[in-house]
């Protein structure tokens, strides 16, 4: 018998919000776009924040890089010797990389910003963690000329496959073709997508470093969990180098993102406000009908609690609706590249090839939305559900 009743209340309550939609469209629909805008913002931060952190299993236990003037300068090779003797250091290797721009053809004429890196192929380790592969030819090799490895990021917008010869232009316009020796990906777009490896002489060349000169060293340790202490030794030990470690550059990332998050948080922020009055102006407005229709359930029998379960589930049906549709809408966005936040976030993506942002759906960021999308709307209900519940139903009839 009480499935029978609370079957039945369901069905006044559905038919309630089907009678009354533009009431259940202005609740809805303003809580929709609240949800939709913060699932969006969170979703792409996480995403492009849990790119940023795996692209760690592909930096170096310490990151070294001199500084000239407070800017990032060449790095001379006599510090890579002096830091190979510190105990606890396994191997320092040279890096040497830099920014080509190259024009894309598409629409308009849009020039897109690659990484060019030099790599000691013999020396340089390659994790297995980053989910590096190989979708076409081969990696470096030692003693290779003239030959590059490309990410999708390049390959895909200029239909280069393996094999192909490509042509870059450096600072002082001279131009240089090499050989697309393979094609790779990544599990990690962030950084990956727009780089290009060469062997470190041709990345020299390209860039007019001497033999003795790099952008920064790589240094291994034996115990990656000396990192800070070894990074501080040699900071005090060489002044004017930086020390990255792992941990410093995941601090970054956080710190990056998470400012960047605020102006959305803050946007969020107003528009719930907002749709929490609108339905609390909503549950108040406690119209003649309103009473009449609570007039005629009683009299066939309904109680206080009756009529309270009744508009409760009326408040939840409203408020999962806009939660999981705002949900459905944010990850669709992301799936969809996430254009317009993805840009801010980033920064200089308007000159970045484009990459997919990493699919991050945080159970506790759905909880949090669940939370706030619902129990808000649910709460407003009870008092004026009591207050209509207790009125007189031959009285609520004759209103």
């Amino acid at each position: 018998m009480n499935l029978v009743k609370h079957i039945s209340i369901i069905n006044v309550a559905s038919q309630n919000l089907w009678r009354h939609k533009l009431k259940t469209l202005s609740v809805v629909a303003p809580l929709f776009l609240v949800m939709a805008l913060y699932g969006a913002m969170s979703f792409t931060s996480q995403g492009l924040l849990k790119d940023a952190q795996g692209a760690l299993d592909f930096t170096p236990d310490i990151l070294v890089q001199q500084l000239t003037g407070g800017r990032i300068s060449k790095i001379s090779s006599a510090y890579q010797k002096k830091i190979e003797k510190i105990k606890g250091v396994k191997s320092v290797v040279p890096r040497v990389w830099g920014y080509i721009p190259v024009s894309l053809y598409l629409k308009d004429r849009k020039d897109v910003i690659y990484t060019f890196m030099g790599i000691d192929v013999t020396r340089m380790p390659v994790s297995p963690k980053i989910a590096l592969s190989l979708e076409e030819g081969r990696f470096l090799r030692d003693k290779d000329q003239r030959k590059i490895v490309v990410g999708r990021g390049f390959s895909k917008p200029f239909m280069v496959n393996a094999g192909d010869r490509v042509r870059f232009k450096n600072l002082w316009g001279e131009e240089r073709e090499y050989e697309v020796a393979g094609i790779f990906t990544s599990a990690v777009s962030i950084y990956t997508a727009g780089l290009i490896l060469a062997p470190m002489d041709d990345a020299r060349s390209f860039f007019g470093y001497e033999s003795d000169e790099a952008s920064d060293l790589c240094v291994y340790l034996d115990y990656p969990d000396s990192a800070p202490a070894l990074a501080g030794k040699i900071s005090s030990d060489m002044p004017g180098l930086r020390t990255l470690t792992k941990e410093s550059i995941s601090e970054i990332n956080k710190q990056v993102f998470g400012r960047k998050s605020g102006i959305f948080q803050i946007l969020w922020m107003i528009l719930l406000l907002t749709s929490i009055l609108i339905a609390l102006a909503q549950a108040f407005n406690i119209t003649t009908d309103m009473k009449r229709e609570v007039g005629i359930l009683k009299a066939l029998g309904w109680s206080v609690l009756d009529v309270i379960e009744m508009k409760s589930l009326e408040s939840l049906t409203m408020g999962l609706l806009a939660t999981f549709g705002g949900l459905a809408a944010a990850v669709w966005y992301l799936l969809a590249g996430a254009p317009g936040i993805k840009d801010y976030f980033l920064g200089w993506s308007q000159v970045y090839p484009d990459f997919p942002v990493p699919l991050c759906v945080d159970f506790n960021t759905v909880l949090l939305m669940l939370t706030i999308g619902v129990f808000p709307i649910l709460a407003a209900t009870i008092i004026p559900c009591w207050i209509i519940g207790v009125i007189d139903p031959d009285k609520a009839v004759r209103i």
